[in-house]
């Protein structure tokens, strides 16, 4: 398609519930997301993709292109609270694509903590559940420079295996447990280096 898009989301203080870099319930992206949580209060989760599964032809979120999401700025003094859980890809739909497909896209998701407390979970994949599973058709990359995470999970939440390669560098910070596999969900490939954080 010839359309393309770019979404910027920043927050740099106040207090939000949750941020979604896709659509609710229905619609496409034609370009990449990018998320800079640098301060302030998420009172839930924040998702590179939207939120919305695909149940039949003609619903669905997606992200075409790539999904950048950075948590926390070391070179300012605010720092971000995430009181729920920080995901890659979407509540229930799909990055990376246009349409559900195992192949390995050339985008990919992208996440870097430079500081910040994550209350509960970072994953690299999207959340999912019994009726609805999430795509993220790229590689993986999780950066973790600083940061108190409870846990972290290199692939999908509940359901799903993301297509491609999963890499997590832990380079500071404190994190409680860190799985490069998901919650209840597998992966393919993945490879986890031990830099520097307190785990």
């Amino acid at each position: 398609t010839s359309k393309t898009s770019a979404v910027t989301i920043n927050q740099k203080g106040g207090i939000v519930g949750n941020i979604y870099g896709g659509s609710n319930e229905v619609g496409t992206t034609y370009g990449s997301v990018t998320i800079n949580a640098l301060g302030g209060t998420v009172n839930n989760d924040i998702y590179g993709g939207g939120y919305g599964g695909r149940s039949n032809s003609s619903n669905g979120t997606y992200i075409r292109d790539k999904i950048n999401i950075k948590i926390g700025d070391k070179s300012d003094s605010i720092i971000p609270t995430i009181n729920g859980s920080v995901y890659g890809g979407s509540a229930f739909g799909s990055v990376n694509g246009t349409s559900n497909t195992t192949s390995v896209s050339t985008n990919g998701v992208d996440i870097t903590v430079n500081e910040g407390i994550i209350k509960k979970s970072l994953f690299g994949g999207g959340k999912g559940n019994n009726t609805y599973t999430p795509y993220v058709m790229g590689n993986i990359l999780i950066t973790i420079n600083d940061s108190n995470i409870a846990d972290v999970y290199g692939g999908n939440d509940a359901a799903g295996t993301p297509n491609g390669t999963i890499d997590i560098h832990l380079k500071g910070g404190t994190i409680g447990r860190v799985f490069g596999g998901g919650n209840n969900a597998s992966v393919k490939t993945n490879n986890i280096y031990l830099e520097g954080s307190n785990c």
